[in-house]
C-alpha cells in the first residue's frame, strides 16, 4: 500500500522477496521539496539478501536503511543512513579502489531528459561481519571484520573507521606472504583520504636458500 499524497510518497506497507531474501519498507519520502524534521522517513529493511554486485561485493546483507532528502530533486538528493551488515561474502578490491561514477547510469529519467537525484551517504554504518573476505584475485585474500561510517556522494565517498585483517595472504607468485599472527593488522579509513586507507600490516614469508 503506497499513497501519493501531493508533495510526498507515503509507503504504508511494502513487503516482498528480492535476491533470495526479504525486503520491507514503510515511511514517507518527499517527491521534490524536502520536509523539515520529518518524523517517519522512508525506512527499508533488508533480511538475508544474497547480493551479487559485479566487481564489488558478493554475499549476504542485512540491515535497515533510512532514506531522507527527496526522491527526484537533484539539489536535495536521497540521503542514505542506517546500518547494513555484510556476512558470508567477499569484497573485491579491483573495482572498489575507485568510487563508482554517477554519470550515464544515474543520468536521465525518460523522455524529457530530466536528471535523476543521485543518492548520497549520511552516516550509513557498514559492518563487515562473520565470514567476510577482502580479495583481489589472484594476488591477495584477507579475512576481515570492522565498521565503516560512510558519508559523501557516490562520486566522492568519505568513509571513516577501522577494518581489522584477521588472516590472509599476498601471493606474488615467486613468493607467498601471510599476515603475522599476534599483530594488530589494520586498514584505517579517514574521510579526507577517500577509499585509500592507512595500512598497518606485518607480513611474513619463507625463503629457500639455494646454491
Amino acid at each position: 500500500r503506497i499513497r501519493f499524497d501531493f508533495d510526498r510518497v507515503q509507503v504504508e506497507s511494502l513487503q516482498g522477496q528480492y535476491s533470495q531474501g526479504q525486503v520491507a519498507a514503510e515511511g514517507v519520502i518527499p517527491i521534490s521539496r524536502p520536509i523539515p524534521d520529518l518524523a517517519n522517513p522512508l525506512t527499508v529493511t533488508l533480511n538475508q539478501l544474497a547480493l551479487n554486485l559485479r566487481g564489488l561485493y558478493q554475499g549476504q546483507a542485512n540491515g535497515s536503511v533510512v532514506i531522507r532528502g527527496t526522491a527526484l530533486n537533484p539539489e536535495t538528493p536521497p540521503e542514505l543512513g542506517g546500518q547494513v551488515e555484510l556476512t558470508n561474502g567477499r569484497v573485491f578490491l579491483s573495482a572498489a579502489g575507485s568510487a563508482p561514477t554517477a554519470g550515464a547510469t544515474a543520468g536521465e529519467t525518460g523522455g524529457r531528459g530530466t536528471s535523476a537525484a543521485v543518492p548520497e551517504f549520511n552516516d550509513l554504518r557498514l559492518t563487515l561481519g562473520q565470514g567476510v573476505a577482502i580479495s583481489q584475485p589472484p594476488i591477495l585474500n584477507f579475512q576481515a571484520t570492522g565498521d565503516l561510517t560512510l558519508n559523501g556522494s557516490l562520486n566522492n565517498i568519505a568513509p571513516q573507521g577501522v577494518i581489522r585483517l584477521r588472516r590472509g595472504e599476498v601471493n606474488l607468485f615467486a613468493a607467498r606472504f601471510t599476515l603475522a599472527r599476534g599483530d594488530e593488522n589494520t586498514a584505517e579509513f579517514l574521510p579526507d583520504r577517500g577509499l585509500d586507507p592507512l595500512l598497518n600490516v606485518r607480513l611474513v614469508s619463507n625463503v629457500s636458500e639455494v646454491t
